[in-house]
């Protein structure tokens, strides 16, 4: 009976995802055990989230949205092999940190499967897992700068929480906008995880490097499945809590951080001030973010022919995430402080290519 239930929901679009994720941690890790796990479990839950009409304003297939459950459950089976180290992580109570993870994964997941959920309901559960995160944890709350009248502020702890609060939920959110076209959210990860890993030397960042990059060839190559809210509300919560850590134990400086995640943070910066401006609500969406923008330019364009939704990824990739990689892997560290001057040339740039294209 139920072989019959998972052969009338097997797609060919689901069986790619399967067959390149079974492949590639089998050959690196002999998971054998993870092919049949994702193709019992995971296969009817991708067709059942495809049922949910709920599109990122480029895509007019409504494609399935759960490709974020596979890498959940990819770093499940990592985490009780003993694969993902985290003895080398100085959290002051890792089980909260991984409960909020999961919480704040399963509300993505709940979302992606149902679409039921109201953006108020996900703010305050967002805000609310956050804040046990963080009175849990300390070492996540942003409290020092380079500038002291800032650090005297910090001395007040709720103005710390309330700071600490909006980086993260605002990440977050900045991550699910970047979900709206191919290989962005995956690429800035993968960027991401790559800069940790070289920075700690922690495996733990290297198997998420590993994992999101082949997740993102694949999303680039083949297209047939989205990270959902569920995938990226996971990959948002990972590299901005991971970044506070790592800026807080003093491992990498705040304007490297800023250069590698700059696209997601000016696009929700920019999206909540134009909203605002014209009295908006600011936590709706629309479909006037840069990417939609840029695809929307591609599509009347001799480029027509292409896989646009990728090409609009790899577009953004290259102005605003690729630059800062290959600058850090020849920049010597005591010019660091010019990532900056990077970060605040991809602001402008992108503020110019905004307008002309809005235009």
């Amino acid at each position: 009976m139920l072989n019959k239930f998972i052969i009338n929901n097997i797609s060919i679009n689901n069986l790619y995802v399967i067959f390149f994720y079974a492949i590639y941690l089998y050959i690196n890790f002999s998971f054998a055990l993870l092919f049949f796990s994702l193709l019992i479990f995971v296969i009817p839950l991708i067709t059942l989230g495809k049922e949910i009409d709920k599109s990122h304003g480029i895509e007019v297939q409504n494609k399935s949205r759960l490709g974020g459950l596979i890498i959940i459950i990819t770093l499940l089976i990592f985490y009780f092999n003993n694969i993902l180290v985290l003895k080398n992580l100085l959290f002051e109570s890792i089980n909260f940190f991984f409960i909020v993870f999961f919480a704040i994964s399963l509300l993505g997941l709940v979302d992606d499967l149902f679409g039921k959920l109201g953006h108020l309901i996900r703010l305050y559960f967002n805000i609310f897992a956050i804040f046990i995160l963080l009175y849990t944890n300390n070492v996540f709350l942003f409290r020092d700068t380079e500038i002291d009248f800032i650090n005297y502020i910090f001395q007040y702890k709720y103005l710390s929480y309330f700071i600490t609060i909006f980086i993260i939920v605002g990440f977050i959110n900045a991550s699910n906008i970047s979900d709206g076209a191919n290989g962005i959210l995956s690429g800035i990860s993968s960027v991401a995880f790559l800069v940790f890993y070289l920075e700690t030397g922690d495996l733990i960042y290297l198997k998420l490097f590993e994992v999101i990059l082949f997740f993102f060839i694949y999303n680039i190559f083949i297209g047939k499945v989205y990270l959902g809210d569920a995938g990226s509300y996971l990959l948002g919560f990972l590299i901005s809590t991971t970044s506070l850590y790592l800026y807080n134990t003093d491992i990498i400086p705040a304007g490297l951080l800023a250069c590698i995640l700059c696209y997601p943070s000016i696009e929700v910066l920019m999206t909540i001030i134009r909203r605002l401006l014209k009295f908006q609500n600011p936590f709706l969406p629309d479909n006037y973010h840069l990417h939609n923008l840029i695809h929307h330019k591609f599509k009347k364009s001799k480029f027509k022919q292409f896989n646009t939704n990728s090409l609009t990824g790899i577009t953004i990739l290259f102005l605003f995430s690729f630059p800062s990689i290959a600058i850090y892997l020849f920049l010597p560290e005591k010019l660091f402080y010019l990532f900056w001057f990077l970060f605040f040339s991809q602001t402008t740039l992108y503020i110019f290519i905004y307008r002309y294209l809005k235009n």
